[in-house]
């Protein structure tokens, strides 16, 4: 499957034992449809159901304008009523939703309400993490991860995401 850019998002391995954590803005949002039809769908034909691990996870965190510019809304509910213990569904709406500093609601705040929880994934040794949309969404996820991580854990982010890049368990399409 390929971004708005033509790199390569392909789904892990065995994505029925991974902690899967993407983050989008608008379209951006396509790619990763594959990916939740994949896991709670449509499964690998030829292949027996796929059953979850416990610590298994599928978790979008996607930004959009509106209640209305959601993009396959009804799927994603549905995904998350039939699998409530291995998915999570965290949605921004710019202009109907305020930051708790009275400012349009973006992805990257519902990331910074749930800051320590992405930072432990991200010290993990099994999470997967996968961007897609805006650059400036991306860089904003950036600039609020290394603060939280620096001023809140003594994290140092940017040698943590390139260990992460090393280990192919950060992806990043942006435009």
């Amino acid at each position: 499957m390929t971004g708005p850019a033509g790199t390569a998002l392909l789904l892990a391995d065995d994505p029925w034992s991974k902690r899967i954590v993407c983050v989008s803005t608008g379209t951006g949002i396509a790619p990763f449809r594959s990916s939740w039809r994949r896991i709670f769908f449509d499964g690998i034909p030829g292949r027996p159901d796929q059953p979850f691990s416990d610590r298994a996870m599928f978790w979008l965190l996607s930004g959009f304008a509106n209640q209305d510019s959601i993009l396959y809304g009804d799927e994603l509910q549905a995904a998350l009523a039939a699998n409530p213990k291995h998915m999570r569904l965290d949605i921004a709406l710019s202009l109907e939703q305020q930051n708790q500093y009275g400012g349009p609601e973006y992805v990257q705040d519902r990331i910074h309400e749930h800051a320590d929880e992405f930072l432990d994934l991200m010290q993990s040794d099994d999470a997967i993490f996968y961007f897609c949309g805006l650059k400036r969404m991306y860089s904003s996820v950036l600039e609020m991860l290394e603060t939280m991580g620096r001023e809140n854990r003594g994290i140092d982010v940017p040698a943590l995401i390139t260990k992460l890049k090393k280990t192919h368990r950060w992806h990043v399409e942006t435009a």
